[in-house]
């Protein structure tokens, strides 16, 4: 453990607080190793939310059909290691740590080296995946793009086939102010001639991706127009649907996570995997397909962490997450009594989503902070609350407190914000649900 904290106290060293852009750190790093990302065939996902349930959906249906699968995803929930999956086993600390201690041994030997001065933790991270993933010979690895695409460090890869879930405005000093400004960002990870797979995209952000795909010689795929899904029914156990893929077939299937929006990223999902299945000469069937997304489990999002008290945590983080929440929990909680506790960081309009809780007209609203370096203070929060709020400094008492009491049989409480907020706050919960 000693070690693997002495690997991360390192690996921090290169964390920044803003992102930084570019390819030309994450490439020199790369190159220093041997360019792992060229050794593995990657299936790319960008887009402003989905990206994390498609991947997963994605992971386990080419599991399910025999293959060996490499997941790099961020960020994380319960441990840093579950950023990098193999067949949805995390790296080993020990692993992790062998690793780091190869990257410390790179950087010492090449200090001088102009290019990789400045370089992050996430493309630390990003190159250190790919050399795993390469080391560990799977069959395919799924990368999740980090932020925006064209300039994201897993965009050093030359994909066999890309996707884009959705587009929304996030990060908006970075990617831009309108759709379409993102779909270029997000547009940037479309190689030439690789299949490309949509997800549910507004038409102005959908004409930048055609503009985009059409420049490197392929067309999209495209939601409701190549392939289809339709919502049928939702209850505590998960959803079923109805999912027409582009080679014509309808089958109707269950998914074990609550909310129409993962509807969307379960049919992209088997799009691609039908993509992919047909390049790569895979058999596989329906059955296949439902025995992956059976496996699926997603911390984090609609997920029903308590049953008694009714607890859900859902890390919607900015305006598109929250409509899918907003629509998710005034249909399939329409007729609960909702408490809700929130945060996020000061990267998010934290204003607009709270005027935007309203919506679901929640019985008690508490607003709180977290240990995090973006967080609000609470002096910032109570200049933001209004006068049915309340603002918690310690959400960990708000929680005991919450858990010792009784609560009636149509009563939820809706633990949402920030990823990383509630990347503590699970194992908390879990810790209560224990005693």
């Amino acid at each position: 453990m000693r070690e693997l904290n002495k690997a991360m106290e390192w690996l921090n060293q290169y964390h920044s607080k803003e992102p930084r852009l570019g390819l030309s750190r994450v490439r020199a790093l790369a190159s220093l190793v041997g360019n792992p990302e060229l050794k593995v065939p990657v299936i790319h996902i960008a887009g402003t939310n989905g990206k994390g349930s498609t991947v997963t959906y994605l992971s386990n249906m080419l599991q399910m059909a025999g293959l060996k699968v490499g997941v790099f995803s961020s960020p994380y929930i319960v441990q840093y290691e579950e950023q990098f999956l193999i067949n949805n086993q995390p790296i080993s600390s020990d692993k992790l740590t062998a690793y780091v201690k190869k990257y410390q041994q790179v950087f010492a030997e090449n200090a001088d080296h102009e290019n990789i001065k400045g370089l992050t933790e996430f493309e630390l991270i990003t190159v250190l995946a790919y050399d795993y993933f390469a080391s560990e010979a799977v069959d395919v690895v799924i990368m999740e793009v980090g932020l925006g695409g064209k300039e994201d460090s897993t965009n050093i890869c030359q994909s066999v086939l890309t996707g884009i879930t959705t587009i929304g405005l996030d990060h908006v000093d970075i990617l831009g102010h309108s759709l379409a400004a993102v779909a270029e960002q997000k547009a940037g990870i479309i190689k030439s001639e690789v299949p490309l797979v949509t997800g549910r995209i507004e038409p102005e952000a959908l004409a930048v991706i055609e503009r985009i795909a059409s420049m490197n010689h392929t067309r999209p795929v495209e939601f409701q127009k190549d392939y289809y899904a339709e919502y049928l029914d939702t209850d505590t156990e998960g959803t079923k649907f109805d999912c027409t893929t582009q080679q014509g077939q309808t089958v109707q299937y269950h998914i074990p996570l609550i909310g129409k929006h993962q509807v969307d990223n379960a049919a992209m999902a088997i799009q691609l995997f039908e993509v992919y299945a047909e390049m790569a000469n895979l058999s596989y069937d329906s059955e296949i397909i439902q025995k992956g997304l059976d496996q699926v489990k997603w911390p984090a999002r609609m997920e029903v962490i308590s049953k008694q008290p009714l607890v859900i945590l859902d890390g919607a983080h900015n305006p598109h997450a929250m409509e899918r929440l907003i629509e998710n929990m005034t249909t399939i909680y329409q007729d609960y009594h909702i408490n809700l506790l929130f945060t996020c960081i000061r990267t998010k309009d934290i204003q607009t989503m709270i005027q935007d809780f309203d919506r679901i007209h929640p019985a008690t609203m508490t607003v709180t902070t977290f240990s995090h370096e973006n967080t609000f203070t609470v002096e910032e929060l109570e200049s933001y609350a209004t006068k049915s709020m309340c603002v918690e400094s310690d959400w960990q008492s708000y929680l005991a407190e919450y858990f010792g009491r009784n609560h009636q049989a149509n009563e939820v409480l809706l633990v949402t914000g920030s990823l990383y907020y509630l990347s503590q706050v699970r194992p908390y919960i879990e810790k209560l649900n224990k005693n």
